[in-house]
């Protein structure tokens, strides 16, 4: 479960960039339900990530990966009780 999860944050990092950068695809009425759809999506997920937090001090569903290696750069990330 704990997998889900770091995925999960992931993904409530990176969607919204990606589906603003869809949403420029669209033209006309189109563009107002794809940031509809986009926005409930992120809401939903957003909401998974609730119902699953624990509330104590630690840091949850985080993630750390190497990004630059050669470089000791890190990108890692992970939810706290100020962020939910």
């Amino acid at each position: 479960m704990k997998t889900c999860f770091t995925m999960l944050t992931l993904f409530l990092i990176l969607y919204p960039a990606a589906a603003a950068t869809l949403i420029l695809l669209f033209r006309g009425e189109r563009v107002k339900q794809a940031a509809l759809v986009a926005a409930l999506v992120e809401l939903a997920l957003a909401g998974y990530a609730f119902l699953g937090f624990q509330p104590d001090a630690s840091s949850q569903f985080g993630f750390d990966y190497p990004w630059l290696g050669s470089l000791g750069i890190r990108f890692s990330a992970g939810l706290d009780g100020i962020s939910v």
